[in-house]
């Protein structure tokens, strides 16, 4: 860039006040020898002047502060001569003073075209097209105005009249160069400004020459103009152009375009003007003037092409680059996921197991520590990971048919320990009217749920949790679908309400010492529900709990059938009675129970229960089904139960939901319970356990009594190639009381399935020779037509899309790993329900 001129140097300054004090004394006495000695000193200490700044500039390449210099002394020359030829009688109109004072035009001209060249250094040859078109219509319009007068002139030998006509030309040259410098940023500062000061004094103080004649205000101006370039040779210097690579804005595109296109009017309009005035003399130089300026922007043009071809093949240099770098983090963050995880299922789930074993105080206390750091440091990595992807770039939506009531009861069935444990009722329900063939991504809308159900049961120390799903609006294929999550928790103060949505931020501190957390989820949730074109908002009472909903845009199914639910029993008709303390749940159950055409009546406690069932039988419209709920004031659901069976022949088939501690099997058995399933209930499943209940109590009725007796709860196998996963997961099944077979791959696994029958597989997805995806689907080709086994995928979850890409690939569910006992646990019971057969 430009220097300031180095005003406050000793010398400098000295030569500067010299020259300025000369300058008044000769405006004051311009004439006799007072007069020729002040401005010959004057020129003569400015010419000094520029050679001492260019000295006494910092060292780098002065070749432009030379060629200003040499210009200012060519000029203080050429005074000089003509003072002589003055003092000895003559002043000719051509002379060998004219030498001197035409270099000193060019080499103002060169230094000018140096800086032009010099401040787009990117595209040097533009710098010289923009200089060339400017300094021809510059030379058209002072053609026009002077320079055709002075060859027309035939008083003049030809010779003077070349040499008169040189000065106009080299006045709109160099009048051209100045306002080209002076429209660029980059060449235009300090030492720009000054030069073009100094410029624009010779050149008037030369046309007053031209209309005026000799006059002491003339030799002034031309002084100063020579002092100004004098000081400005030392900036100019160190001039280095500035940046190297302008900015590509449309600005700039269209000042290009401007000074290509509208030069090429200026000939127009000079041969208008002069039509005018009716002088038709110079029309054939105004053309070739035209000429020229369509040769220079065919040149330009040329140019413009190139540079959009290189600019087109750096941005597709940069967007492969890009892409290069999104796989590398992708890579990375996949290679981080699996690697992570890995030994974190062995700490959680071998520590969880640890548990489960005879322990003194002091070891159980010190395996709950490994275990609950574990946990938390669990937590932390997934946000962490997911935050990290959102922020660099990395989230990227699939968008696939699923199944909308799959994606909410299956957010409700992994939080559903985790609430229990707390003692709350947690629920989840889909709006019958809501199509359950749905397009986009089921992963991060997953996500998102799981996040808000998370911290409904976090934030909630009693009552109930409930998700739920509502069609908001339908036009054509698009719905809009709105999913709430609705707790009795604490609440969230008025004024702290938008800052839950603020990454690393809780309500306030208090809360984050008290509960825990990284404060990105609900930020991280945001993002991914503005991603989907949806809204994230809440309401909340504090004291009372909160509400935080979603509403996204959804297509319906391309491939409906894909992602419909399997043939489901028929209901129709079938009397049902709900018997539930929650009155959340008697509703929700009740309306999806109507849905499918059943008669469902609900109550709220076991007086009712056994009331509404005596009025049944009464009417001779006894209950097929009763539906009992385990945890409930007084008599709970397993009590109802026996006294169903003691004081009801027939009796109805019983089913038990359970949200604490599973009931043994035998105490099941025993108090006359069909099936039992885990909350919150995943309704399709419900419906089919149903079905399956009514055929087996339709079937009692024309078989003879059997002997009661408990089913095992099942047989699984458990594909994975980590040796510490296998210990892990084949332990928690057998502690959980399953019977277990391990494989190594895929390809293992489908040869264990070809000639076994199993209740359910946990299906690992990346691993040699054959990864769960291609397993999974190889086996659902097999079993097409045929009896379909539950697929349960175990996933490092922070992949981007594994969990979309399992159940695209065929599988049922998903355990995010680390894996624990709890976790597994509720998997299993929702797609292997522990029955007792009667």
């Amino acid at each position: 860039m430009w220097r300031t001129p180095a005003l406050r140097d000793g010398p400098v300054a000295t030569l500067l006040a010299a020259v300025l004090v000369l300058a008044v004394v000769h405006l004051a006495q311009p004439a006799g020898a007072v007069g020729d000695a002040t401005y010959l000193v004057a020129i003569t200490l400015a010419a000094t002047l520029a050679w001492v700044v260019v000295a006494r500039s910092e060292a780098g390449d002065r070749r432009v502060g030379a060629l200003v210099a040499t210009g200012v002394t060519l000029s203080a020359v050429g005074d000089l001569l003509w003072q002589v030829y003055v003092w000895s009688g003559q002043e000719p109109d051509a002379s060998w003073v004219d030498v001197p004072y035409v270099a000193a035009y060019l080499f103002l001209a060169a230094a000018l075209g140096l800086i032009l060249v010099r401040g787009q250094r990117h595209a040097r040859v533009d710098a010289v097209v923009d200089g060339l078109t400017v300094v021809v219509v510059s030379v058209l319009v002072f053609w026009s105005i002077s320079i055709a007068a002075i060859v027309a002139d035939d008083s003049y030998s030809t010779a003077v009249r070349v040499v008169l006509a040189t000065y106009p030309v080299l006045d709109a040259v160099l009048l051209a160069l100045v306002a080209r410098m002076l429209a660029s940023a980059r060449t235009r500062s300090v030492g720009g400004v000054w030069l073009a000061t100094g410029v624009i004094c010779w050149l008037a103080a030369d046309l007053g020459y031209l209309t005026l004649g000799e006059h002491a205000l003339l030799d002034t101006g031309w002084i100063l103009g020579s002092a100004t370039m004098a000081v400005a040779a030392g900036a100019l210097s160190r001039f280095d152009g500035g940046p190297s690579t302008p900015a590509l804005t449309r600005t700039a595109t269209l000042r290009r375009l401007a000074i290509a296109v509208l030069p090429l009017l200026v000939p127009a309009a000079l041969i208008g003007v002069g039509s005018l005035r009716d002088r038709h003399d110079d029309i054939w130089f105004q053309i070739a003037g035209t000429v020229v300026l369509i040769g220079l922007l065919v040149v330009r043009t040329a140019r413009l092409l190139e540079s959009e071809r290189l600019v087109r093949g750096e941005l597709e240099i940069a967007r492969d680059a890009a892409l290069d770098a999104s796989r590398a983090k992708s890579d990375f963050l996949a290679t981080m996921s699996h690697e992570i995880r890995t030994p974190m299922n062995g700490v959680i789930g071998l520590s969880e197991l640890l548990l489960t074993t005879d322990l003194d105080e002091r070891q159980r206390m010190y395996a709950e520590g490994v275990h609950s750091a574990g946990d938390q440091l669990m937590a932390i990595i997934n946000d962490i990971l997911d935050f990290s992807k959102i922020e660099s770039g990395q989230l990227q939506l699939e968008i696939i048919d699923f199944d909308v009531a799959q994606v909410v009861e299956g957010a409700s069935g992994l939080i559903s320990e985790s609430a229990h444990a707390k003692g709350l009722e947690l629920l989840a329900y889909c709006a019958p009217d809501l199509p359950h063939g749905l397009r986009g991504d089921p992963t991060r809308l997953r996500q998102v749920l799981l996040n808000l159900v998370g911290n409904a049961v976090k934030f909630t120390e009693r009552g109930e949790v409930v998700i739920s799903a509502h069609l908001v609006d339908r036009t054509g294929d698009v719905v809009t679908v709105r999913f709430e999550v609705r707790d009795t928790g604490i609440g969230i103060p008025a004024d702290n309400v938008e800052r839950v949505f603020a990454a690393f931020t809780q309500a306030d501190s208090s809360t984050t010492r008290r509960y825990g957390g990284t404060g990105l989820g609900l930020a991280i949730a945001s993002r991914l529900v503005e991603a989907m074109g949806g809204e994230l908002g809440v309401r909340s009472v504090e004291g009372e709990g909160s509400t935080f909903w979603v509403e996204v845009p959804l297509s319906v199914a391309h491939d409906a059938g894909a992602v419909a639910p399997p043939p489901a029993p028929d209901l129709d008709g079938v009397r049902l009675l709900i018997v539930d303390d929650n009155r959340t749940n008697r509703l929700v159950l009740r309306d999806q129970a109507t849905a499918w055409g059943m008669e469902a009546d609900a109550v709220s406690d076991a007086d009712e229960a056994l009331a509404a069932l005596q009025a049944a039988r009464a009417d001779g419209n006894p209950y097929a089904l009763a539906v009992l709920d385990l945890c409930m004031p007084g008599t709970d659901g397993l009590q109802l139960a026996r006294l169903i069976g003691q004081e009801h022949r027939p009796r109805p088939g019983v089913l038990l939901l359970t949200s604490g501690p599973d009931v043994p099997l035998e105490e099941a058995a025993a108090a006359g319970i069909d099936a039992r399933l885990t909350k919150p209930v995943v309704h399709g499943r419900l419906r089919e356990v149903m079905g399956s209940v009514l055929g087996r109590r339709v079937a009692s009725v024309v078989a003879p009594p059997a002997r009661r007796r408990a089913v095992q709860r099942g047989h699984v196998l458990v594909v994975e190639d980590s040796d510490i996963n296998q210990v892990v997961t084949q332990a928690i099944l057998e502690h959980l009381g399953f019977s277990v077979d391990m494989a190594d791959d895929g390809r293992a696994a489908l040869d264990l399935l070809e000639g076994n029958r199993y209740d359910v597989v946990l299906m690992d997805c990346q691993m040699p020779v054959l990864d769960g995806y291609d397993a999974t689907r190889e086996l659902r080709r097999r079993e097409a037509n045929g009896r379909r086994t539950p697929v349960i995928a175990l996933t490092a979850g922070a992949v981007e899309g594994d969990r979309e890409r399992a159940l695209a690939a065929g599988m049922d569910d998903y355990l995010t790993k680390p894996i624990t006992p709890d976790g597994v646990s509720t998997a299993l019971s929702r797609w292997v329900p522990t029955q007792v057969d009667g």
